[in-house]
């Protein structure tokens, strides 16, 4: 199975999944210095936002090989882009300071015109952040999630761990 560059994400994972693709472009996270913790990596957050810059749009994916990543936020604005794990191997850990308590995200997909954007395959370990939001969608941003897991986002104001806030039209903006 063959895509042009462009497809999105959505419309990859409704075709087919991934296997056989051939003009998929990805950006690996290693290439970009952000390491797991396995291979000495650090706190990893700007080396994530400088390879999510690199990857191309829509259509492109930004790959996290097998590792635990020490991370704080990272913001998705673009449509089309696909953020994609090794599975439960694939462990994004946050890095308490970046955090902010019941605001931040571990994944943020923000914005109105933000469509086709996937995440897949990651385990999402929010410990000590007092956040409830794993992945955060805000502003009639469109998402697909799937394959993921979420441990300990456990927020401040609210005892339920989430993982997955979905704001489509916060107070301040009328609906469409």
């Amino acid at each position: 199975m063959s895509f042009q560059p462009g497809t999105s994400p959505v419309e990859l994972l409704l075709v087919g999944r991934v296997s056989g693709v051939t003009n998929l472009e990805y950006v690996n996270v290693q290439d970009y210095g952000a390491l797991p913790v396995e291979k000495g990596g650090g706190v990893v957050t700007q080396k994530i936002k400088d390879a999510l810059a690199a990857v191309t749009d829509p259509g492109g994916v930004l790959f996290f090989p097998r590792g635990t990543y020490n991370t704080g936020p990272f913001q998705v604005r673009r449509s089309g882009i696909w953020i994609l794990g090794s599975g439960p191997g694939t462990r994004l850990k946050a890095n308490v300071g970046e955090f902010t308590p019941n605001v931040s995200g571990g994944i943020e997909i923000l914005g109105p015109n933000v469509k086709d954007v996937v995440v897949s395959s990651l385990l999402m370990d929010g410990a000590g952040t007092a956040t409830c939001r794993g992945i955060l969608v805000q502003g009639g941003a469109e998402a697909f999630v799937e394959k993921c897991h979420f441990y300990n986002w456990i927020g401040e104001l609210s005892q339920r761990g989430r993982g997955i806030s979905v704001h489509q039209h916060p107070a301040t903006e009328p609906p469409p």
